[in-house]
């Protein structure tokens, strides 16, 4: 039986599964399932929001989005509904997808309250096709080792180079099995660095990856209660974030021509580790705020371009539904914006004056949202 659209998740489904989620697993798929009492607090506070977002096809097309297996398809629609739910709570009467005079094209979202009427487009910063095929590959190997028995080592695995093509999971979790089986464990019980251990190497169709395993301590051995992968080193996608959320911006800057109302474009990185310096870096450029501040960012530059119809970008890194209540975006408004921003968009803002910018603090996510700073709490699935 098809699910309903009233819902994200099936509302009658018996939950028996805790266990946490596999690396192959889509999220849907696992807060659907997942009778963990912490996802079970994440799946509702989700349905709180959704059964504000307006009903219709507007409901359809996102729940259509949230139930997709491709994982960038989740965060889109998941980051769409964050921000509906904050503007909501800011005092907005929110319309998804308003029609414009100025293109046939339709924004994200109309935000009304009183006299001021801003316009959002929300785009989120994620991996490339080409990256989501191997990383999606890389999961499915993560997820082979995981049930592999391997139970009394910590393995720690490390992507040095990264192949075209998924590694076969099946013949790479047997020579790592056998390769673990011709350790001496009590040999190398004792040493948790990766200086002091041999390592599995696998040096194959342009894949170099490495595993070492650390012997876990004598009452853990054996327990299926703890995967066995204890580190993941990723490959080299995530260190151009700042390039991403900058690409991210420049694409919607100017997307729907001349706007007659306050424009911002709300940008997310869900899977990027929060780092100040990259998004600084996205938005004013290399050592902004210094005399030799190059003026190479997005908002400034030494040409003059600062696009006067975007009144201010909105960036967040690491946002999702299990971190909202500890990250918070962060509003930069456009100097030389046309249409300055309402105040009662009361994210965290960043301003630009004489000496540089100067940080407004807005109302925190816990106030927000009414939920507590640890929100959503523990046990969290290991």
């Amino acid at each position: 039986m098809a699910l309903s659209t009233k819902s994200i998740f099936d509302p009658l489904r018996n939950r028996t599964d805790p266990t946490p989620r596999r690396h192959d697993e889509p999220t849907f798929d696992f807060y659907d399932r997942c009778s963990n009492e912490v996802i079970g607090s994440i799946r509702d506070l989700l349905e709180g929001w959704f059964s504000h977002y307006p009903k219709g096809r507007h409901q359809r097309d996102l729940v259509g989005r949230l139930r997709d297996g491709d994982g960038r398809q989740w965060n889109s629609g998941a980051w769409e509904l964050y921000v509906h739910e904050t503007l909501r709570l800011f005092g907005y009467t929110m319309t998804p997808h308003p029609r414009l005079t100025t293109t046939n094209r339709r924004i994200d979202f109309l935000a009304v309250r009183g006299p001021e009427r801003v316009l959002v487009e929300c785009v989120t910063v994620g991996h490339s096709d080409e990256a989501s095929v191997r990383r999606g590959g890389i999961g499915a190997l993560e997820a082979a080792i995981d049930r592999s028995g391997m139970l009394d080592y910590w393995l720690d695995l490390q992507f040095d180079r990264v192949g075209p093509a998924p590694i076969p999971p099946e013949p790479f979790v047997e020579d790592l099995r056998s390769w673990i089986a011709a350790q001496d464990i009590d040999a190398l019980n004792g040493i948790s660095h990766r200086g002091g251990l041999p390592s599995f190497d696998w040096d194959h169709d342009e894949w170099l990856v490495h595993v070492w395993a650390i012997p876990r301590s004598p009452e853990l051995r054996g327990s299926e209660d703890i995967r066995p992968l204890g580190i993941i080193a990723g490959d080299d996608d995530d260190k151009s974030v700042w390039l991403a959320l900058r690409a991210a911006m420049e694409s919607k800057a100017e997307a729907y021509g001349e706007l007659d109302a306050p424009y911002v474009v709300a940008v997310n990185a869900p899977d990027a580790w929060p780092d100040h310096e990259e998004v600084e870096l996205a938005v004013f450029g290399d050592l902004p705020f210094t005399r030799h501040w190059r003026r190479d960012g997005f908002l400034m530059r030494a040409d003059g371009t600062s696009h006067s119809g975007l009144s201010g970008v909105l960036l967040g890194t690491g946002i999702q539904p299990q971190t909202f209540s500890r990250y918070w975006p962060t509003l930069y408004e456009n100097p030389a914006a046309s249409r300055p921003l309402p105040d009662s968009l009361q994210w965290r803002r960043v301003r630009i004056v004489r000496d540089g910018p100067t940080t407004v603090e807005g109302v925190k996510p816990p106030a927000l949202f009414g939920i507590a700073q640890d929100w959503p709490g523990r046990p969290w699935p290991k």
